[in-house]
């Protein structure tokens, strides 16, 4: 969908796993590099990564990061102004692409597509960015990312570093099984909960096989239109128009058999049952990890879905003049919220 396609550097996580290089690689990209790209100047006094009230996990001299997972149909590049703007306030970011998109569209293997396989991915990641800065990062996931993101917390596969008042939180794993990744902070921006009931996976099931058929039969530029008039994108709209124009040469790139093996493997229908994503949710918040459900004012489905975050315990932000794409729409306001998040420490986000 949202997707300024280039090449970025691979990361550490995609060079070993077992899917191969173009279904492993994982897109690393800095503040700065986006910044020059985007043209943000010094719009902006940059900070410590660290705020006096949010010392790392590991010293108080760690760079945490903030690894950012994109939608269905974009890449990495979809995050290229929030990076930026991060940046500006000192806050460093790592971007990847996920399976069949944007430096991995050729990829093939049917489990790299898979809920399961793209959580794994995201745990290698995180584990990567812990040895690289000495701190484990904060998550963002949006739509289909923040999706990934939330099912790994359900599955076990990303777990809160550290709890409330500064203990180590216990993996909960069996001998030999592979260890978790901590992550000191989760952002979800117009993902997913997960099916109310058995009815609602079915239907949902039927839909994404109804549109993996579709990419399939018309390709992508025909699918692409359909997806892109979607009410659900409608704000997207009033975007300036190289901005919109920049989305459509995206949503042209894609790969319809890429498109069509993420509906069938990272679909919704995919996902946990909503109770038990809001359980994960709750069990999270409940040792201290910050949490927060980013929608868009404009989106009335998430920012239901929101409300029934919050009464799990996520903060939660709805983000005025927005709709689905929060960090597209508004990006700033997005910047900013994770920004708060990323210097919050085992500490409840009460007012945030």
């Amino acid at each position: 969908m949202e997707d300024r396609a280039e090449g970025t550097a691979r990361g550490a996580a995609g060079e070993r796993d077992g899917m191969g290089a173009t279904c492993g690689a994982v897109g690393m990209r800095d503040g700065a590099a986006a910044e020059r790209d985007a043209g943000v100047l010094d719009g902006g006094v940059p900070g410590p990564l660290m705020g006096a009230n949010a010392a790392s996990d590991t010293g108080a001299d760690a760079e945490r990061e903030v690894v950012l997972l994109h939608g269905f149909g974009q890449s990495a590049r979809t995050w290229d102004e929030v990076v930026a703007l991060l940046g500006a306030r000192g806050v460093a970011a790592r971007v990847l692409d996920w399976p069949g998109f944007g430096a991995r569209r050729g990829c093939r293997d049917a489990r790299a597509f898979s809920l399961e396989g793209m959580g794994s991915l995201l745990a290698d990641e995180v584990r990567a960015s812990a040895a690289r800065t000495g701190t484990a990062p904060v998550v963002v996931g949006y739509s289909m990312g923040g999706r990934v993101a939330l099912e790994a917390l359900v599955r076990g596969l990303i777990v809160p570093s550290w709890r409330r008042g500064g203990e180590r939180a216990s993996s909960g794993v069996t001998e030999g099984a592979p260890r978790p990744a901590g992550v000191v902070g989760l952002v979800l921006e117009g993902a997913g909960l997960g099916p109310a009931d058995a009815a609602a996976r079915t239907t949902l099931a039927r839909r994404n096989a109804a549109w993996a058929a579709d990419v399939r039969e018309r390709g992508v530029a025909a699918f692409m239109d359909d997806w892109a008039r979607l009410p659900l994108f409608a704000s997207q709209r009033a975007l300036p128009p190289d901005v919109r124009a920049r989305l459509a040469e995206g949503r042209a790139a894609n790969d319809a058999e890429a498109l069509a093996r993420s509906l069938e493997g990272a679909g919704a229908h995919r996902q946990a049952d909503e109770a038990r994503s809001l359980a994960a949710l709750a069990a999270a918040a409940e040792v201290g990890l910050p949490v927060l459900y980013v929608a868009g004012e404009l989106d009335a489905k998430y920012a239901a879905v929101a409300a029934r975050a919050a009464e799990a315990g996520c903060a939660t932000r709805v983000v005025p003049g927005a709709g689905h794409s929060v960090h597209l729409e508004r990006p700033a306001a997005f910047a900013d919220a994770v920004v708060a998040l990323a210097w919050t420490k085992n500490r409840d986000l009460a007012g945030f």
